[in-house]
């Protein structure tokens, strides 16, 4: 049994650009564009949490850049601090009782496409 050329062509070649056109857009994004995307505080918190950047630490005063652009001071026990290594850069969630201090306290992970 011989196969002819044209067949062979339209039998594997047609569907495998077929499928090269398919993905392509999918992996033209390059991973920089990515990290240029902000994540948005907003769509990453629950009712009843804040949400920010630590800009500072100092102790137990953790001052953080809330996404309307308000400065925050609030306390964390300096076991969670260190529980969830947190450091000046992080997006966090906090849930905070009258007092100001931290109930709960959650690193905010930037969440990535599958590309």
């Amino acid at each position: 049994m011989k196969l002819s050329t044209t067949k062979l062509l339209t039998g594997m070649l047609l569907p495998a650009l077929m499928v090269a056109a398919a993905v392509y857009p999918v992996i033209a994004g390059t991973v920089n564009e990515l990290e240029r995307q902000p994540i948005l505080l907003s769509q990453a918190t629950q009712a009843g949490e804040l949400a920010g950047e630590i800009t500072n630490i100092s102790g137990e005063t953790v001052a953080f850049a809330q996404s309307d652009g308000t400065t925050r001071d609030i306390t964390i026990p300096q076991q969670e601090i260190s529980r969830l290594n947190l450091e000046i850069g992080q997006k966090i969630a906090v849930r905070l009782n009258a007092q100001g201090v931290a109930t709960s306290v959650r690193v905010i992970n930037p969440v990535r496409a599958l590309w």
